[in-house]
């Protein structure tokens, strides 16, 4: 018997990408964990593949996902890497651009990476028949963060990316929507943030506090199941924007 929805993430051992994967895997759904880090745990049943790579994402999708039999296919494109450089900085007495090494690594391993996937992801779909989904992580910095000029660019295109992807799929049955989260309460924040920063945006934030990762998960299956979903930015930031 087929399951209705199949999910495949991508990034599923990153922050927030592994809770997506666990806790979409605990509630009994059919999942298939992917990411370009190894890891030592050789249990954990996620594969490793370089989504910058399109004959990689290829060959993943061929011989690891072929046994994912479902009415419809989703994917969700958690990968990628946050870069907090600005694109002119003082140095002593020297004026520092932005690095291109760093900017490369930053728009590839989001943009780049999100572009591969998806687009690999639509032949399977379209290949064997089935109705698709495309969630691609985007970020409230995609309207243009300081400090974050390549995270930010790489985001935003990720959006207009999305945009363009429901129109040429829309009519083969696949949708795409970019999930953009706010401040979520994850390990890494609490390591990246200090308790004063996230105060402040506690109190930016309309409802007064951070995210939770399973409001991620639940806004995930939300798109899943609402089937006239498509072409949109779904922001989920406690209203950090207005």
């Amino acid at each position: 018997m087929k399951a209705s929805i199949g999910y495949i993430i991508v990034g599923a051992r990153g922050d927030l990408g592994s809770i997506i994967y666990n806790e979409l895997k605990a509630k009994g759904n059919a999942v298939f964990g992917v990411d370009v880090a190894a890891s030592v745990d050789t249990v954990d049943n996620i594969a490793v593949c370089d989504f910058s790579s399109p004959s990689d994402v290829r060959q993943y999708f061929d011989e690891e996902c072929g046994s994912l039999e479902c009415e419809e296919m989703v994917i969700v494109l958690a990968q990628g890497k946050i870069n907090n450089e600005p694109a002119l900085r003082i140095e002593g007495s020297q004026l520092v651009t932005h690095a291109v090494e760093s900017w490369d690594e930053v728009v590839t391993s989001n943009l780049k990476s999100a572009f591969v996937g998806a687009t690999e992801f639509a032949r399977m779909c379209r290949k064997r028949k089935r109705l698709g989904l495309v969630v691609a992580f985007s970020s409230i910095s995609a309207g243009g963060a300081p400090g974050q000029i390549a995270y930010s660019a790489a985001k935003g295109g990720i959006e207009s990316m999305i945009k363009s992807l429901a129109r040429e799929l829309g009519p083969a049955g696949i949708r795409a929507v970019a999930l953009a989260p706010g401040y979520i309460d994850t390990a890494s924040t609490q390591k990246h943030l200090s308790e004063t920063r996230i105060e402040r945006i506690t109190q930016q934030t309309p409802l007064r506090r951070l995210g939770r990762a399973d409001e991620i998960v639940s806004t995930i299956e939300w798109l899943a199941a609402t089937k006239f979903i498509s072409g949109t930015i779904v922001e989920v930031s406690g209203g950090f924007t207005l």
